[in-house]
């Protein structure tokens, strides 16, 4: 079996009219990266976004219509949020601490840099990276609609997961995404 990996953004919903709302999972289907002695690099194909769906309440992914995530993906990559035309790359670069179970490092988003620091979770055949930040940071205001009646929190999850055919972690790891490289 492959290398395998996935790139999940989780994005949180509040305001006023947050009951009619999702808090979303996404994901980006074009990136490619490497570790090498803990040293961690992923370049992703921002329009590669897509809407995986909503969260429920127990934690299980609910499908949306596609006429719903038509609208959030051509929200998302529009130039309010990622603006892919004029940013069509992110970049993550850090270095894993599997002995601190973090990972550390810079994300590159819209021409802006910001320190991320996550957790980081090595087990045999399989490697998961979890990080939360602001994106207003990084040029992109939390997103509104109905009159600023609901809104998403300037927060996202960033979870990142790589499996590989056999043994313990490798020191030297290529993976890309499901749809290929960024």
């Amino acid at each position: 079996a492959p290398t395998t990996a996935t790139l999940r953004v989780f994005t949180f919903k509040r305001g006023l009219l947050a009951a009619v709302g999702h808090d979303l999972r996404l994901s980006f289907g074009r990136f490619s990266g490497t570790a090498e002695d803990g040293h961690v690099t992923v370049e992703v194909a921002t329009d590669s976004l897509t809407v995986d769906g909503a969260m429920g309440r127990n934690g299980q992914l609910e499908p949306l219509s596609r006429l719903y995530t038509a609208e959030i993906e051509a929200n998302a990559r529009g130039p309010k949020v990622l603006d892919c035309a004029r940013f069509p790359r992110a970049r993550f670069e850090g270095d894993a601490l599997p002995d601190r179970r973090r990972i550390r490092g810079t994300l590159a988003l819209r021409g802006r840099r910001t320190d991320v620091d996550g957790t980081l979770e090595i087990a045999d055949l399989h490697a998961c990276a979890v990080f939360e930040f602001a994106p207003s940071r990084c040029g992109i205001p939390p997103f509104r609609a109905m009159a600023g009646a609901l809104k998403l929190q300037d927060r996202v999850r960033v979870e990142a997961e790589v499996t590989w055919p056999e043994g313990p972690a490798p020191t030297h790891l290529t993976f890309t995404g499901p749809g290929g490289p960024a």
